[in-house]
């Protein structure tokens, strides 16, 4: 699941007057900003049980588990040009993605993810391409 941002080319080539590293910096910063709303609606969507289950480690937990083990990580790519925004359950809660999303030969999919995503995929490339204007515009205000 990937979104395209149009005039992504010119905001690279103004992110590139700043040095390697900020430039880096900001990119991974405006993309988990983006995904911000991706987390939310995962949270809402993601499916609850009625009763408590023990986790794979043997902890017993309470209904809601998987919602409150939505998580957002942020990594920059090796030439620090592209950042990746990963959404998805901490690894306890990994059915949630494993076994309800995709379902098994003797459980139906329930996707609770990928519509959470598709949702929310223009208001990513809003929020994105407006925090780097924002940081842009204040680094060139300042020189």
């Amino acid at each position: 699941m990937a979104a395209k941002l149009e005039g992504a080319d010119a905001l690279r080539k103004q992110l590139q007057a700043l040095s390697a590293n900020a430039s880096g910096k900001v990119i991974k910063q405006a993309a988990g900003f983006a995904m911000t709303p991706v987390v939310k609606a995962a949270r809402a969507n993601a499916p609850r049980g009625d009763r408590a289950h023990k986790t794979y480690k043997g902890r017993v937990v309470a209904p809601g588990f998987l919602s409150r083990n939505i998580v957002k990580k942020s990594r920059l790519s090796k030439d620090k040009g592209r950042a990746l925004v990963f959404v998805g359950p901490k690894a306890e809660a990994y059915y949630g993605t494993q076994f309800v999303e995709v379902g098994t030969k003797d459980m139906p999919k329930d996707p609770w993810l990928d519509p959470a995503y598709e949702a929310n995929k223009s208001e990513v490339v809003r929020r994105y391409s407006g925090r780097l204007k924002h940081v842009i515009d204040k680094v060139a205000s300042k020189q």
